[in-house]
């Protein structure tokens, strides 16, 4: 079984310049379970997860999107999903990201 959590990071113009997040937390701590590698694959390209946590990809327990800009406050919101399960599907998920 695979388990996808989600949090998520909000960069002001302001934390920004401090380099830090202005706000961040969990967007789905409970998370989605997927069967197959397949599966879980899916669903992390369905949500544009296109930047892995880690190089090579294939140890990549998260894999994050970019950042959506409010063009009235200049906030930009990502998320990150975090992949739990053993380490061979976990590489099986990223090989199948990285040939997408």
């Amino acid at each position: 079984m695979i388990k996808i959590t989600t949090t998520y990071q909000v960069v002001s113009p302001e934390s920004a310049e401090h380099g830090e997040f202005e706000n961040q937390g969990w967007y789905d701590q409970e998370g989605e379970t997927f069967e197959t590698p397949k599966e879980a694959a899916e669903f992390l390209t369905d949500n544009y997860a296109y930047h892995p946590s880690e190089s090579p990809s294939t140890n990549a327990k998260s894999w994050s999107t970019e950042g959506n800009t409010d063009f009235i406050t200049g906030n930009e919101k990502s998320y990150t999903y975090h992949i739990e399960t053993d380490t061979d599907t976990l590489k099986e998920v990223n090989t199948i990201l990285m040939g997408q």
